[in-house]
């Protein structure tokens, strides 16, 4: 009986101590850009898991695009860390960071110009598109935004780690809450707000992303 209140008392200790640690957390600019950053993680992944899946299916009459894409995206995922460690060793994590903003943005805009801006919501969506679709459109596109997805992931569980001292346990735990609530959010929006508008969303927290790793978290990133 003592054996397990004192077990129970020891528990009840220690998830005392990670709330305080998380409310001191909350505090901190640093801990708020990374939630920023989950939720632009979860709204890539729910272009690229949900709309970009359903707007290739609308625009394009074979079928096989929709798997060459995910085949690319799982490709990418795998080896992008390889490709991002390589160049943060000819480079910097500043300059890395520029240039998955850039490769974010780019894919955006070519998304937009090739995709109906209803493509995602509607099995009859409009055809007038800036540029004809074409399948490499599509290998460009999940090629950009798989890497920059893994780059972004690379460096934010890395930053976390040192945020978080040597309880990577719990930053993990944050980590992964906050994805989750992100990508839920996100998943959800892409099946009821048109293309264009999640595009322009998507755009936007990338450049955020990109602004609070650059500089908000600069301090961490110039160690790592």
């Amino acid at each position: 009986g003592k054996a397990a209140s004192g077990s129970s008392d020891s528990v009840k200790k220690k998830a005392k101590e990670k709330l305080r640690f998380l409310v001191r957390l909350s505090r901190r600019r640093s801990a708020w850009i990374i939630v920023v950053y989950q939720f632009f993680s979860g709204t890539l992944w729910g272009y690229l898991q949900k709309a970009l899946p359903v707007s290739i299916g609308v625009t394009f009459l074979e079928r096989s695009v929709i798997n060459l894409s995910g085949l690319v995206i799982g490709i990418c995922t795998l080896f992008g860390a390889l490709a991002f460690k390589k160049l943060r060793d000819l480079t910097n994590n500043t300059f890395c960071t520029a240039v998955m903003v850039v490769m974010a943005v780019a894919a955006c805009v070519l998304s937009y110009l090739v995709f109906p801006y209803n493509a995602n919501i509607s099995l009859t969506p409009d055809t007038a598109v800036y540029i004809t679709p074409q399948t490499y459109h599509v290998i460009i596109i999940s090629i950009l935004l798989s890497l920059t997805d893994t780059g972004f992931n690379v460096l934010g569980f890395s930053v976390a780690a040192m945020m978080f001292g040597g309880d990577t346990a719990t930053a993990f735990s944050f980590l992964d809450t906050t994805f989750c609530i992100g990508n839920g959010i996100m998943i959800t929006l892409a099946g009821f707000v048109n293309l264009h508008a999640y595009l322009i969303l998507l755009t936007v927290l990338t450049i955020i992303t990109g602004l609070g790793y650059a500089v908000g978290l600069r301090k961490y990133i110039i160690q790592l």
